[in-house]
């Protein structure tokens, strides 16, 4: 199919979606609830296969909060890294992911390693090595 969707609820007892790599644009739309840390990683260009070889990589962190409407939405570009985490204070979130092309088992990675890490420790402030091991939790690899 050309496109997808699938909806998730992060709860106190569930409050993580674990590190994920897409083959395929995901746009994550907060319905309900949160806020939501979302987190994107995106891996230097040369590994993105568009020859450029010069883009650095970079990590970014940023907030889906139903308070303020113009944060309900964010998208996650095909070949990037993404996580998300209920913020604290938050109770529950519930979203829709919408996916283009829809997912597929063969087009998704769940977890990453050491060339993971080594990659995005120091890309952001935040970007710590105990921050991005939480972030892949329990698929380190």
């Amino acid at each position: 199919p050309s496109s997808g969707s699938a909806y998730s609820m992060l709860s106190p007892e569930e409050p993580q979606s674990f590190l994920h790599w897409l083959a395929c644009d995901e746009h994550v739309i907060l319905l309900e609830g949160g806020p939501v840390e979302y987190f994107t990683f995106v891996p230097a260009a040369s590994k993105l296969g568009d020859g450029a070889g010069s883009t650095p990589s970079r990590a970014s962190r940023g907030v889906l909060d139903c308070a303020r409407d113009a944060r309900r939405t964010f998208l996650a570009p095909a070949g990037h890294y993404k996580a998300l985490r209920l913020a604290m204070g938050a109770t529950y979130a519930w979203m829709v992911n919408v996916l283009s092309p829809d997912w597929s088992q063969e087009r998704c990675r769940v977890g990453a390693g050491k060339e993971f890490l080594q990659e995005f420790k120091g890309s952001a402030d935040w970007a710590t090595e105990p921050v991005l091991r939480e972030l892949i939790g329990p698929n380190f690899r």
